[in-house]
């Protein structure tokens, strides 16, 4: 592990904000980690915990935010469409996801 003392980083203007987009920040955070956990587990083990991921952040979505079981519902198959889609979450996951149409 190292530090890079002199590294930037940048946030995306808004991103921050709790109540909005909410539904597209959950797909992006729910992308993120899954992504990282197919990358370190053995696929049966993976599939497992992507499962159970699935339905945690259907019921963050659904029980915590409010969303409502539709918006639920599609946000859960875009999770699944960009986990099967993409294997590193990048800027243009990113943008795609923030920015899309997909949901």
């Amino acid at each position: 592990m190292i530090c890079v003392a002199d590294s930037k980083i940048y946030h995306k203007v808004g991103s921050s904000n709790v109540t909005q987009n909410i539904e597209r920040k959950v797909v992006l955070f729910a992308v993120n980690r899954l992504v990282d956990l197919r990358q370190y587990y053995l696929p049966i083990i993976w599939n497992f915990w992507a499962i159970i991921s699935l339905v945690y952040f259907w019921g963050l979505l659904f029980f915590k935010y409010h969303c409502g079981w539709q918006k639920s519902i599609r946000s859960i198959n875009a999770v699944k469409y960009w986990v099967n889609r993409v294997w590193e979450v990048n800027k243009d996951t990113f943008d795609a996801i923030m920015n899309g149409s997909d949901l």
